[in-house]
């Protein structure tokens, strides 16, 4: 609660706001809740962006190149956890019909008498 009030009375102040599309947007962040942000630029304009497109938000200033780093390092994690999400989805598939497979072979054994 403490923290909302604070939020609202000082801008939070992201530098570079990484988005999924390859983008980033400069700017600061002057108010955001459970799936959005907004971010006013330095030219005045301002956005609200889903925090489902936002790959990173980067609370310093820093150089284009660290940018750039940060940006491959989020988008190898985000592969990663493509990757895994997809083998658990696998993993969780087979047991589905594995544990299917045993609900029939056991009702197949009541069958037998």
């Amino acid at each position: 609660m403490f923290f909302n009030f604070i939020s609202l009375a000082f801008p939070l102040f992201a530098n570079s706001v990484l988005l999924k599309s390859g983008e980033t947007i400069k700017g600061n962040i002057t108010s955001q809740d459970a799936g959005n942000i907004v971010v006013q630029e330095s030219n005045g304009n301002s956005g609200t962006i889903s925090k489902k497109k936002i790959l990173k938000v980067v609370y310093k200033d820093v150089s284009e190149e660290a940018l750039k780093e940060i940006r491959k390092e989020e988008e190898r994690k985000l592969a990663l956890k493509s990757e895994k999400d997809a083998k658990d989805f696998e993993f969780e598939e087979q047991k589905r019909k594995n544990e299917k497979g045993s609900v029939i072979l056991e009702s197949e054994k009541k069958a037998i008498p």
